[in-house]
């Protein structure tokens, strides 16, 4: 082989290896932040079981518990991520979250269901595994009230809720989703039944 013929084999050899060593960067997207942040509807009934703050002094505060033990957001396609108390949190408290539905901060909408960081693309829904947890406790400076309430069957306690929420790139989408107490509770004599009836009400980026 000619001294020409081998410095072109040379060269050649040299282009295979250097391309088989050349390194590609694939850009991965950067996640955004998706926060689901929980309301109360209550106008109906706010004259008996009204919101209240809590009262350093006594120590009291209108009671209505709702317990949520999962929640989850989900992609066209089925695929869907579980979504925590907060940004560090690896899961949620195996008894379930307690959450005050006559707290004011819930008729504010500044009670916090979860928040966690996930890729960017438009999200179809939330579904919400919870349950309500009587009696009412309505508190008077005569007496205190304890309010049984029945859950008109079938029983259910996971519920699919619509949000069509985008979320881009280092962003924040806020999902606000309200509990409708007006339409869950069915007052009677003495108790109320009820079927939980939820929604979005409101998706914005911030």
């Amino acid at each position: 082989m000619s001294k020409l013929n081998r410095y072109h084999w040379l060269v050649i050899l040299a282009s295979v290896i250097g391309l088989s060593c050349e390194q590609y960067e694939y850009a991965s997207p950067t996640p955004g932040i998706l926060e689901v942040r929980f309301a109360v509807k209550n106008g109906v009934n706010a004259n008996y079981i009204p919101f209240s703050a809590f009262d350093t002094s006594t120590g009291t505060q209108n009671r209505l518990a709702m317990i949520m033990n999962r929640l989850d957001v989900r992609q066209s396609g089925n695929v869907k991520q579980e979504i925590y108390a907060s940004l560090s949190a690896i899961r949620r408290n195996p008894d379930g979250d307690f959450f005050n539905c006559l707290d004011v901060a819930a008729r504010d909408s500044n009670l916090f269901l979860g928040i966690a960081y996930v890729p960017p693309g438009t999200y179809s829904e939330l579904v919400v595994s919870a349950s309500l947890i009587g009696p009412i406790v309505i508190f008077n400076p005569w007496a205190v009230n304890e309010i049984p309430i029945n859950p008109l069957p079938p029983y259910v306690g996971s519920f699919t809720i619509p949000i069509n929420a985008t979320v881009q790139e280092s962003r924040t989408t806020v999902v606000v989703v309200t509990l409708d107490l007006d339409q869950s509770l069915i007052q009677r004599a003495e108790d109320y039944d009820y079927r939980i009836v939820y929604y979005a009400s409101s998706v914005q980026q911030l």
